[in-house]
């Protein structure tokens, strides 16, 4: 059985949603607007994922960003501050960068 990995970036526009494998693969992701409802927004996205995937599946539940502390206390879930998760990522994926810019929310269509 394969092991995934959720996590869940609550920011003050929208939810991102992304799922791994534990080789780092990215099986999904997933951008909602919350329309001024975080919690919600992610226990609809959440309740959508598990209807597919059994709970099991998941080895962690993390949360990031400006809504991520609350909601990872409420849900059980990890919370992760979303600028030390930047780094890490980076660090893991692109070792050779050396500086990173957060420009905030980035638009969708």
């Amino acid at each position: 059985m394969t092991t995934l990995y959720l996590g869940i970036d609550v920011g003050s526009v929208s939810v991102n949603t992304i799922i791994m494998d534990e080789h780092r693969n990215v099986l999904e992701e997933h951008y909602t607007r919350m329309k001024g409802q975080p919690l919600q927004t992610v226990q609809k996205d959440m309740e959508e994922i598990l209807r597919r995937i059994p709970l099991e599946t998941f080895h962690s539940l993390s949360f990031t960003g400006i809504g991520g502390k609350l909601l990872s206390e409420l849900l059980g879930g990890n919370f992760v501050n979303e600028i030390i998760a930047q780094a890490k990522a980076i660090e893991n994926l692109y070792p050779e960068v050396r500086t990173i810019i957060d420009i905030g929310e980035r638009t969708r269509n």
